[in-house]
């Protein structure tokens, strides 16, 4: 069967399925291969099982009922098994989220949940839960021109020589459909990332950062009922506790080993990256208005 190539997050990837959402790999020197075929119902001594997921030190199975299942395997094999009639896009949805995750773990790369942008200075990342703004502020960003793309909702932090860098994604962004028609952008001919949501992806090719780039600063957002968008440097304690808990998919990291990296990768992290809390109003506030603070606090 053939194979196609795709580089995200650092990786080649190999794979039997089309994957259009993944720049294409120049390299023949693959990381990881994506296969068709059966995946069993439990693994071996699960180090963690609930309905939906159980794993092992290097296995994973994912069962999404009416869509697939999926095996991760010593951080370089996935396993789609598909349901039939399932829709390509749901497949490939869930391939992109957990399965990419308990990849990512089993490899060693603490994949932290946020979205990262890009210009001159460097790279700042958006961290915090889902539907906290985090790709809403990037998109605001990068509409004035002057930033890009690195990654959205998955950030691939590294440390080398001395610095923290963080690995281009995927060239698109998801966004909420209130959002694009805000921006006056024409979703007619967008897809969306499951047919019951109206959340789509927008290509971003042509404002996409395709190689590592240096970590200046993350922003963690949440919001709260007050007036103005508030940035408050975070230090110490906090700030460790800050990155912990916003790494992708925690609950599937196994193994003190793994455990001791993330450990030290957070540490440096804490010595060469500014992090902040931006706090804005639950209502009443536009993307704009977050973005000029983040634009003011970067000056």
């Amino acid at each position: 069967m053939k194979k196609h190539l795709y580089n995200a997050f650092g990786l080649c990837f190999a794979s039997e399925k089309d994957l259009p959402e993944l720049p294409s790999c120049g390299s023949s020197v693959t990381d990881v291969s994506v296969v068709m075929g059966s995946v069993p119902d439990q693994i071996a001594q699960p180090f963690r099982k609930t309905a939906r997921y159980q794993l092992s030190e290097n296995d994973f199975i994912l069962q999404v009922a009416g869509i697939a299942k999926y095996r991760v395997q010593n951080g370089n094999l996935i396993t789609i098994e598909a349901e039939k009639e399932t829709s390509e896009n749901d497949v490939r949805l869930f391939l992109y989220g957990s399965a990419f995750a308990a990849l990512f773990h089993q490899r060693g790369m603490m994949p932290l949940h946020a979205t990262t942008v890009y210009n001159n200075d460097g790279a700042i990342a958006f961290a915090g839960n889902s539907g906290a703004g985090k790709s809403t502020t990037s998109f605001s960003l990068i509409e004035t021109g002057k930033f890009s793309l690195v990654s959205d909702d998955i950030t691939i932090l590294d440390y080398k020589e001395g610095k923290i860098h963080v690995q281009p994604g995927m060239p698109h962004i998801k966004l909420w459909a209130d959002v694009l028609e805000h921006s006056s952008k024409d979703i007619s001919q967008m897809k969306n990332i499951r047919a019951e949501i109206q959340k789509y992806r927008y290509p971003l090719e042509s404002q996409f950062t395709d190689a590592p780039a240096e970590l200046r600063a993350i922003y963690f957002l949440s919001s709260q009922h007050q007036k103005e968008v508030t940035l408050i440097p975070v230090t110490g304690t906090e700030k460790f506790n800050l990155l912990q808990n916003n790494i992708f998919r925690s609950q599937f990291i196994t193994g003190r080993e793994m455990q001791e990296k993330y450990f030290r990768l957070t540490t440096a992290v804490l010595q060469k990256v500014q992090v902040f809390r931006l706090i804005r109003p639950r209502q009443g506030m536009t993307s704009g208005e977050v973005r000029d603070k983040v634009i003011q606090s970067l000056s």
